[in-house]
């Protein structure tokens, strides 16, 4: 097997032009953690957060990675915390305390700090209606909004709701990471980009509603759920379409993304290569399978490659802050420390040095500069003041809440 993945590799460089492997993780960072007595943000993940941006730094080949931080602001009924919610709507979401965003920062920033990019994951399937998670009787945690989704709340206040939590959540984010988050990439929670999978997503304008807070792509896929998937199994640019799946609908005029323009269009990541080869997660039923034959999955995944500028794009994802992994806090076994997931990296790389094909480690937000030309920032809004009575000079500021502009 150790020839096939030189003989791949030598194929790539010479019937491609590739010369180099360009490896790039997206990870559903999920530290915060409610029941058996935690609060949702507290110390304790703060520093498993430090310690594993820290350990990432260790390993050659997730020393760059993209952790798609998971919204920790929570979900409540009208009146608890005095939390911000819509007029007419019966759910709130309690602001983050000036306690907790002090708790925050650090493990924000040790993120930024040790070389990791930080991208947005949100998790809406409890707040918003659903054909099944948030209004089903089998899921008894969300019991105190099941009422109001089930009989009173309507598309409109989803999305006004979904719109709040990611005001919400960019505020807070730029606050404690230091980060403008004028522009950036999304994983959505339990795979359901606008509304393909109906258990747990009804919001079918989903893809215009990020597009308004500055979003310009989604990383979710490949999903474990195929209905998810694109049927372009190619990264591209789409027209936001109010649709079940709208990302996939004829409206949206799907392109590959081959150096084009993104003129308002939002850039989805798609490749051939299926979740089973993608995952890293090691208490999933697919990597016992992997784990055997590390040389097979290297090569499955070196098969799907995108290639794009003289690269082989290869992107995997996890969810490195599972409970699972820290079943020995002295000692917890992150997805890319496992030894499995170890041998199979060292072989490709092995295998690409052999080739004299280099070996890179991206982001998220290099990858969508690398297959697209972006819309130009956000403009100068010139302001005139008046001081006693009197025109000042036109002072130029940039709005820290504008979205980049997309058209």
């Amino acid at each position: 097997m150790g020839r096939l993945l030189d003989d791949a590799l030598s194929r790539l460089r010479d019937e491609a032009g590739v010369d180099r492997l360009s490896y790039f993780h997206c990870d559903h960072f999920e530290p915060w953690r409610w029941g058996d007595g935690r609060s949702g943000v507290d110390q304790q993940n703060i520093d498993d957060v430090i310690a594993y941006a820290e350990a990432m730094r260790e390993i050659p080949y997730a020393r760059r990675l993209t952790l798609f931080m998971k919204s920790p602001i929570g979900a409540s009924l009208p009146g608890r915390f005095r939390g911000k919610r819509l007029p007419g709507d019966e759910i709130e979401f309690p602001p983050m305390r000036p306690n907790k965003r002090e708790m925050i920062a650090p493990a924000m920033r040790a993120i930024v700090d040790s070389g990791h990019e930080l991208q947005v994951h949100i998790h809406h399937e409890r707040f918003t209606r659903n054909e099944w998670y948030s209004t089903s009787p089998d899921r008894p945690e969300n019991e105190m909004f099941r009422e109001f989704l089930t009989e009173r709340s309507t598309p409109q206040m989803d999305e006004s709701r979904f719109n709040l939590y990611i005001r919400m959540t960019l505020e807070l984010f730029r606050l404690t990471s230091g980060l403008p988050f004028r522009r950036w990439m999304f994983v959505h929670g339990m795979w359901s980009l606008n509304g393909s999978d109906r258990d747990y997503c009804c919001i079918d304008n989903e893809i215009a509603v990020l597009q308004r807070h500055g979003c310009v792509g989604d990383f979710t896929f490949p999903a474990p759920r195929e209905h998810c998937n694109p049927s372009l199994a190619a990264p591209y640019l789409c027209r936001a379409v109010v649709a079940p799946k709208g990302y996939d609908h004829p409206d949206a005029e799907m392109v590959v993304a081959e150096g084009q323009k993104a003129g308002g269009r939002f850039f989805v990541w798609s490749t051939r290569v299926s979740t089973n080869y993608c995952s890293l997660d090691t208490v999933s039923d697919s990597f016992a399978r992997l784990a055997e034959d590390p040389e097979h999955w290297a090569l499955r995944l070196l098969d799907g490659a995108v290639l794009r500028d003289g690269a082989a794009h290869i992107k995997t994802h996890a969810h490195s802050m599972m409970p699972a992994y820290f079943a020995d806090r002295a000692a917890p076994v992150y997805p890319h420390s496992h030894p499995a997931v170890r041998r199979m990296f060292e072989r490709l790389m092995e295998a690409a040095a052999r080739a004299g094909v280099g070996f890179e480690l991206s982001t998220a937000e290099e990858i969508y500069n690398r297959f697209v030309i972006p819309d130009r920032p956000p403009r100068l809004v010139r302001r005139r003041r008046r001081a006693r009575g009197a025109e000042e000079p036109a002072a130029a500021v940039l709005e820290a809440d504008e979205p980049a502009e997309l058209g």
